[in-house]
Protein backbone atom coordinates (compact mmCIF):
# COMPACT_ATOMS: atom_id res chain seq x y z
CA UNK A 1 0.00 0.00 0.00
CA UNK A 2 2.96 2.43 -0.61
CA UNK A 3 3.01 5.44 -0.62
CA UNK A 4 0.48 5.44 1.90
CA UNK A 5 1.28 2.62 4.55
CA UNK A 6 4.49 0.54 4.83
CA UNK A 7 5.47 -2.73 6.41
CA UNK A 8 6.06 -2.51 10.13
CA UNK A 9 2.87 0.24 10.42
CA UNK A 10 0.30 -0.42 13.02
CA UNK A 11 -3.37 0.73 12.16
CA UNK A 12 -6.71 1.00 14.18
CA UNK A 13 -9.30 -1.13 12.12
CA UNK A 14 -12.99 -0.07 12.88
CA UNK A 15 -15.57 -2.68 11.53
CA UNK A 16 -18.58 -0.97 10.10
CA UNK A 17 -21.98 -1.78 8.55
CA UNK A 18 -21.00 -0.57 4.49
CA UNK A 19 -17.72 0.70 3.37
CA UNK A 20 -17.01 3.17 0.37
CA UNK A 21 -15.36 2.88 -2.80
CA UNK A 22 -11.80 4.10 -1.75
CA UNK A 23 -11.72 2.69 1.76
CA UNK A 24 -8.78 1.49 2.74
CA UNK A 25 -10.07 -2.35 3.95
CA UNK A 26 -8.54 -5.29 5.98
CA UNK A 27 -9.69 -8.74 4.90
CA UNK A 28 -8.89 -12.38 4.91
CA UNK A 29 -7.86 -13.57 1.23
CA UNK A 30 -10.01 -16.19 0.74
CA UNK A 31 -8.03 -19.54 -0.44
CA UNK A 32 -4.75 -18.35 1.92
CA UNK A 33 -6.43 -16.84 4.70
CA UNK A 34 -3.66 -14.48 4.96
CA UNK A 35 -4.97 -10.41 6.08
CA UNK A 36 -4.44 -7.85 3.18
CA UNK A 37 -4.69 -4.41 3.44
CA UNK A 38 -6.08 -3.03 0.13
CA UNK A 39 -8.48 0.24 -1.27
CA UNK A 40 -11.85 -0.89 -2.41
CA UNK A 41 -12.09 0.16 -5.81
CA UNK A 42 -15.53 -1.80 -6.86
CA UNK A 43 -18.29 -2.12 -4.56
CA UNK A 44 -21.71 -4.44 -4.97
CA UNK A 45 -23.22 -4.24 -8.14
CA UNK A 46 -20.24 -2.47 -9.86
CA UNK A 47 -19.42 -2.17 -13.74
CA UNK A 48 -15.71 -2.87 -14.24
CA UNK A 49 -13.65 -2.79 -17.36
CA UNK A 50 -10.37 -4.82 -17.97
CA UNK A 51 -8.01 -3.10 -20.35
CA UNK A 52 -4.56 -4.78 -19.94
CA UNK A 53 -3.47 -5.61 -16.68
CA UNK A 54 -5.40 -1.82 -16.32
CA UNK A 55 -9.10 -2.07 -14.47
CA UNK A 56 -12.09 0.87 -14.81
CA UNK A 57 -14.64 1.50 -12.54
CA UNK A 58 -17.55 1.89 -15.37
CA UNK A 59 -20.06 3.01 -12.58
CA UNK A 60 -18.15 6.14 -12.26
CA UNK A 61 -19.16 8.32 -14.30
CA UNK A 62 -18.41 12.38 -14.77
CA UNK A 63 -21.43 14.01 -16.59
CA UNK A 64 -19.36 15.12 -19.72
CA UNK A 65 -17.84 11.65 -20.36
CA UNK A 66 -19.13 8.78 -22.83
CA UNK A 67 -17.61 5.64 -22.33
CA UNK A 68 -16.99 3.25 -25.24
CA UNK A 69 -17.06 -0.24 -24.36
CA UNK A 70 -15.54 -1.74 -27.15
CA UNK A 71 -11.89 -0.49 -25.87
CA UNK A 72 -12.44 -3.07 -23.15
CA UNK A 73 -11.47 -6.54 -23.44
CA UNK A 74 -13.58 -7.72 -20.51
CA UNK A 75 -16.52 -6.02 -19.01
CA UNK A 76 -18.45 -7.75 -16.20
CA UNK A 77 -20.70 -6.69 -12.69
CA UNK A 78 -19.75 -7.24 -9.28
CA UNK A 79 -22.29 -9.49 -7.66
CA UNK A 80 -23.87 -8.69 -4.50
CA UNK A 81 -21.85 -9.98 -2.12
CA UNK A 82 -18.39 -8.94 -4.12
CA UNK A 83 -15.54 -6.45 -3.12
CA UNK A 84 -12.75 -5.33 -5.71
CA UNK A 85 -9.92 -4.17 -4.47
CA UNK A 86 -6.12 -2.93 -5.39
CA UNK A 87 -3.00 -1.62 -4.24
CA UNK A 88 -1.75 1.68 -3.97
CA UNK A 89 1.18 0.40 -5.87
CA UNK A 90 -0.66 -1.20 -8.55
CA UNK A 91 2.62 -2.36 -10.51
CA UNK A 92 3.75 -4.31 -7.36
CA UNK A 93 0.52 -5.21 -5.98
CA UNK A 94 -0.88 -8.48 -5.81
CA UNK A 95 -4.98 -7.67 -5.26
CA UNK A 96 -8.08 -8.72 -7.06
CA UNK A 97 -6.66 -8.38 -10.44
CA UNK A 98 -4.71 -11.94 -9.09
CA UNK A 99 -7.01 -13.61 -6.54
CA UNK A 100 -10.45 -12.31 -7.54
CA UNK A 101 -12.79 -11.05 -5.52
CA UNK A 102 -13.52 -10.64 -1.72
CA UNK A 103 -16.50 -11.71 0.45
CA UNK A 104 -18.37 -9.29 2.40
CA UNK A 105 -18.11 -11.69 5.39
CA UNK A 106 -14.79 -11.72 4.67
CA UNK A 107 -13.64 -8.31 4.96
CA UNK A 108 -12.49 -7.65 8.35
CA UNK A 109 -13.04 -3.69 8.96
CA UNK A 110 -11.42 -0.46 7.56
CA UNK A 111 -8.69 1.39 8.23
CA UNK A 112 -8.90 4.50 10.34
CA UNK A 113 -5.73 5.20 11.91
CA UNK A 114 -2.29 4.79 11.37
CA UNK A 115 -0.74 4.99 15.46
CA UNK A 116 2.73 3.86 14.48
CA UNK A 117 5.10 4.69 14.36
CA UNK A 118 4.54 8.29 15.64
CA UNK A 119 7.27 9.74 12.82
CA UNK A 120 7.28 8.77 9.16
CA UNK A 121 10.97 9.50 8.04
Amino acid sequence: MEPVLFDGQYVLVMKFKEYKRNDIIVFREKSSDIISVKYLFGLPGDRLGKSGQKFYNLSIKPDNYHYDYNVYEKVFVLNTNENFVLGYNELNSIDSRHFGTILNDKILGKVVLRYYPFKIY
